[in-house]
């Protein structure tokens, strides 16, 4: 996809969010993470690679940091959180309780607790997004192989991106 299509402000992404109905059930906290991304002043492709633990070389259940640190060693990069929600509003045919893990600086919400995203399909085949928020524990919880990620492929001559 590209990043920086949405020529609008983070409000109007809000907007835009609540029109595909993958806000309404939101707490306060997730509602501000939208309103508080950086758009991207230009246009730009992101190459977007889907992986799981296997892919990456892990061989058993691993921490978040495991498999953030192996990415980047193989030239995969966080999605910026604009591309979160990008995602999601082209995010439109999910199979049944599929769940795409996104790969990113995971935010903070005021408790200090991290969060994780997942672009999902529910029973139906409907998508969603999913924010797990409130686990104090992602940092030590073990990921099993076979949960899908979403990383961005580093461009030549870009540095690794993110803290992690």
């Amino acid at each position: 996809p590209k990043i920086g299509v949405i020529d609008t402000s983070t409000k109007q992404l809000f907007e835009a969010l609540k029109r595909q109905h993958c806000v309404s059930h939101w707490l306060p906290w997730e509602k501000r993470f939208v309103e508080n991304i950086t758009l991207a002043e230009n246009k730009d492709e992101i190459e977007l690679v889907n992986v799981c633990g296997y892919d990456l070389g892990l061989r058993e259940a691993f921490l978040l940091d495991e498999i953030y640190g192996r990415a980047r060693k193989l030239g995969l990069d966080c999605i910026p959180a604009e591309a979160v929600f990008q995602l999601r509003l082209q995010y439109s045919n999910p199979t049944r309780y599929e769940s795409l893990n996104l790969a990113t600086d995971p935010p903070v919400d005021a408790r200090g607790e991290r969060a994780i995203f997942a672009l999902c399909g529910d029973m139906d085949g409907m998508p969603f997004l999913s924010i797990a928020n409130g686990i104090s524990d992602v940092d030590t919880c073990a990921w099993d192989l076979g949960e899908r990620w979403i990383f961005t492929r580093r461009k030549l001559n870009q540095p690794a991106n993110g803290n992690r």
